[in-house]
């Protein structure tokens, strides 16, 4: 009997003590997530769920982007947004060159003020210089929200006039773009501008 009861007292305590440890260990393992690994980690996730919104944004602002055929300068402000520093300011008065946009691909055809979305794609827009006039200039998007872009191949947007006095083609839209007013206006240096195109995209 003093052995039974010996045995049945042993168990009962080293099942308390086992109970004790995991109890103390547990807690001690709460304690050390609490001030080390927790405040990590609830930073690490607060930060990734604010972030979302941005996220969101800029791929949508991207693909907005890649839209157009220009490059990837945006702003809304051309002046302030782009620089034209390999532009050499004109005389005054400047030159005035001519650009217009037609649906075929013809210099000659109608100049088109409004443009169906569906055919915004194979619109072809021109630039004509007077005879002997030769200047370089870029040329700035106006988006129907008011933000701007260079408009023109990314690896090389400036374009030069042709001092024939003949209109060249300075592109079109790659892809289709949302309804709106648009214009177009070339720039001459970061001040100056040659002359602008208004049109409008409809549905």
């Amino acid at each position: 009997m003093k052995f039974i009861g010996k045995a049945f007292l042993g168990g009962c305590f080293g099942c308390l003590g086992a109970w004790i440890m995991t109890v103390l260990v547990i807690t001690l393992l709460g304690a050390i997530f609490a001030t080390t690994i927790g405040p990590g980690l609830i930073k690490s996730v607060t930060g990734f769920v604010s972030s979302i919104p941005n996220l969101v944004s800029s791929s949508v602002n991207n693909s907005v982007q890649g839209l157009f055929s220009g490059g990837d300068q945006e702003g809304t402000n051309p002046q302030a947004a782009f620089h034209f520093a390999n532009f050499t300011c004109p005389n005054n008065p400047p030159p005035e060159l001519k650009i217009f946009a037609t649906s075929p691909n013809d210099p000659t055809a109608e100049h088109l003020t409004q443009i169906v979305s569906d055919q915004v794609t194979s619109t072809h827009f021109w630039v004509q210089s007077p005879q002997g006039v030769t200047v370089k200039f870029a040329l700035v998007l106006t988006m129907p929200d008011g933000k701007t872009r260079i408009w023109g191949p990314s690896d090389d947007s400036v374009f030069t006039s042709d001092p024939g006095g003949l209109p060249f083609t300075v592109g079109s839209f790659g892809s289709p773009v949302p309804t709106g007013q648009y214009k177009i206006t070339i720039y001459l240096c970061d001040t100056v501008t040659g002359s602008s195109l208004n049109f409008q995209v409809t549905p």
